[in-house]
């Protein structure tokens, strides 16, 4: 489908869920949520891998979604993850 043609989320980004799971910039910290902001968490500077969010294709239908972390150390490679570069739309 067209890309920007559905509702962006709150953070004005668009086509968000399924497709591929992405790889976030955070590390994994299973703890991270009990002492992190509760708004805009930046996530964990250290940890046990990187987390991939998000779901993809490949995966049942509860696991496609943003509060879903899986976490894989950085050489983890698999056809259904992959990375998104953000470009603001008014550039």
């Amino acid at each position: 489908f067209a890309v920007a043609t559905r509702i962006p989320n709150r953070w004005n980004l668009y086509d968000m869920q399924g497709n591929v799971g992405e790889w976030c910039w955070d590390e994994y910290d299973e703890d991270y949520y009990s002492v992190s902001p509760e708004v805009d968490p930046t996530g964990a500077v250290d940890g046990l891998g990187r987390i991939l969010r998000g779901g993809s294709f490949y995966d049942h239908a509860g696991d496609v979604r943003c509060g879903t972390r899986l976490n894989f150390g950085e050489s983890f490679r698999w056809s259904e993850y992959g990375f998104r570069i953000v470009k603001p739309l008014d550039l």
